[in-house]
C-alpha cells in the first residue's frame, strides 16, 4: 500500500525491508537471506501454483497461473496470498494492524559495498 494505505503499490525501499517484508507478490523472489529465515524446506513447501529453486539457492514462489488472476479472481489470489504469507510465518510480512513499529522477524542482511 502507498503510504496513506489508500493504493496499492510496488515499490520495495531498503529501509522497509530491514524491518518487514512488505507482501508476498504474484512472483516473489526470495534471496539468500530470506532462504535462510524462512528454510529452504520450507520455501520449497510454499503452498502455491509453482514453487522453483534457481541455480544460485534463490527461490522464486508463484501464487497463481495468470498474472491476470490478481484482478480477474481476486477472492482466490488473496487467499492464495495469505495461505503462503501463513506457511511462510506472517510475523515476517508487514501487517497494518501490528503497525510500523512492530518487531517482525528479519534476516541480518550484510551489504557490500556500493559500486558507480
Amino acid at each position: 500500500m502507498d503510504a496513506a494505505y489508500t493504493e496499492k503499490d510496488l515499490y520495495l525501499v531498503t529501509h522497509h525491508l530491514r524491518k518487514f517484508l512488505p507482501d508476498i507478490y504474484w512472483v516473489t523472489m526470495f534471496g539468500k537471506p530470506y532462504v535462510e529465515l524462512f528454510s529452504r524446506e520450507r520455501l520449497l513447501s510454499c503452498p502455491a501454483y509453482r514453487v522453483k529453486e534457481l541455480d544460485n539457492g534463490s527461490i522464486v514462489v508463484q501464487l497463481t497461473p495468470e498474472l491476470k488472476d490478481i484482478t480477474i479472481e481476486e477472492a482466490a489470489f488473496e487467499r492464495a496470498r495469505q495461505d503462503a504469507r501463513n506457511h511462510l510465518n506472517n510475523d515476517a510480512f508487514f501487517d497494518l494492524t501490528k503497525g510500523m513499529d512492530y518487531r517482525y522477524r528479519v534476516p541480518e542482511f550484510v551489504w557490500g559495498p556500493i559500486l558507480q
